[in-house]
């Protein structure tokens, strides 16, 4: 994802190059509800079967009531909080991919992680079990 869409002062991602961030992109990402108590992972559901174990489920192209597979502008779908822990605090689609390349052995490994991100890749702060 950072090598398609992400453009810093010095590089320029592939989609940027090529003009497809003009482009409308693909949400499947369940939407945030602010009002929600509890935390939010937009990128995974929970699928419970009555009787039986739930399991855990991508919203690509299921189709699934509560959710509005959407076409948004690029700025949209980079900035969409996709994450909220217990404290919650927020994390987007952009935050994420950074997090990941910068700092968690996609470009390199940083010792120093960002407090979210170590909460979240490591200490389960979305409270999920």
């Amino acid at each position: 994802m950072r090598v398609l869409v992400h453009d810093t002062g010095s590089s320029q991602s592939l989609f940027g190059l090529l003009g497809m961030k003009q482009n409308d992109f693909f949400s499947a990402s369940i939407p945030w509800n602010h009002n929600n108590p509890i935390s939010h992972n937009g990128l995974i559901g929970i699928s419970m079967v009555l009787g039986q174990s739930a399991e855990f489920f991508a919203p690509l192209d299921e189709e699934i009531p509560s959710i509005e597979h959407r076409w948004i502008k690029f700025d949209e779908s980079w900035n969409e909080v996709i994450f909220v822990d217990r404290e919650r605090r927020t994390v987007t689609r952009s935050e994420l991919v950074r997090f990941i390349a910068n700092k968690d052995g996609g470009a390199h490994v940083d010792p120093l992680l960002q407090e979210i991100y170590a909460d979240l890749s490591r200490g389960n702060s979305l409270g999920w079990t």
